[in-house]
């Protein structure tokens, strides 16, 4: 770290203040695992995992509202690109807010599938943080947040949308 100011301009997040959000989350994520032990490719595991893991919400969604078959053929699609593959190693804010859409939207199906309002109040709050911390790295996240908003609205269901405008609020 003593050579940080000889590799990298002190006025990049000044330019680019999109990029503070995905630079706290790779800080973080590098204090954690230097804390534990780790030292090299940590960034690339940790960003392959949030490869994976939007993935699967992918292929769950998927099975919620088309079933195991379509699900399964989600999953030979996700086998088959390329680019896919390549979101490990690359450290953009692309790679890592890729799991927050999915995540919210996953979150949001399960708030519909919830039957109290104890459970649909929580899974709106886990919908307002995943918002919140994805538009953090990425800012268009939020832009899942307001298709389902709308989508509640159109479907005439005003206190379900009052209440995940709440949720991120």
């Amino acid at each position: 770290m003593e050579n940080l100011n000889e590799t990298i301009d002190k006025n990049y997040f000044y330019y680019f203040p999109n990029n503070f959000g995905g630079m706290t989350i790779l800080y973080i994520a590098f204090r954690i695992a230097s804390w534990i032990g780790f030292t090299d490719y940590y960034a690339i595991a940790m960003n392959g995992l949030l490869a994976t893991l939007a993935i699967l919400l992918t292929i769950l969604i998927c099975k919620n509202l088309f079933g195991v078959n379509k699900s399964i053929w989600v999953l030979s699609l996700f086998l088959l690109s390329p680019s896919f593959y390549t979101f490990a190693p690359v450290f953009y804010t692309d790679s890592l807010s890729l799991i927050f859409p999915v995540l919210t939207f996953y979150l949001y199906l399960q708030y519909t599938g919830s039957t109290t309002n104890k459970k649909k109040l929580a899974w709106a709050i886990l919908i307002g943080l995943a918002v919140a911390i994805g538009a953090l790295v990425k800012f268009t996240v939020i832009i899942v947040l307001f298709a389902i908003i709308i989508y509640e609205i159109c479907s005439k269901r005003l206190k379900a949308a009052l209440l995940l405008t709440y949720a991120v609020d």
